[in-house]
């Protein structure tokens, strides 16, 4: 999946553009953006392309998959986010 790719599914499943966010933002877009991150991250990325992409500094992407991390374990709607995407990959996976 490219980075374009994983911009457009995290736009689909939260209604947020992460590539156009500024500096800060309320949680829903803060969770948006940890999605595509740690997204990008699974499949391989480096951060320097990461934080090129999404218009951030290379260490905000450390920060935001270890923050992901803590996440997924105890934020009920990140999970539900990270589960969706899993699914939607699946499902685009299957009509290929």
């Amino acid at each position: 999946m490219t980075i374009a790719e994983v911009i457009e599914l995290v736009r689909e499943i939260t209604g947020v553009r992460v590539d156009y966010l500024g500096r800060k933002g309320n949680l829903a877009q803060t969770n948006a953006r940890y999605l595509a991150i740690v997204l990008m991250d699974e499949f391989g990325y480096a951060n320097t392309a990461i934080a090129a992409a999404l218009n951030i500094e290379r260490t905000t992407t450390y920060n935001a998959i270890n923050e992901a991390g803590h996440l997924l374990e105890n934020d009920p709607e990140f999970k539900k986010i990270y589960k969706a995407s899993g699914e939607r990959m699946a499902d685009m996976e299957e009509k290929k």
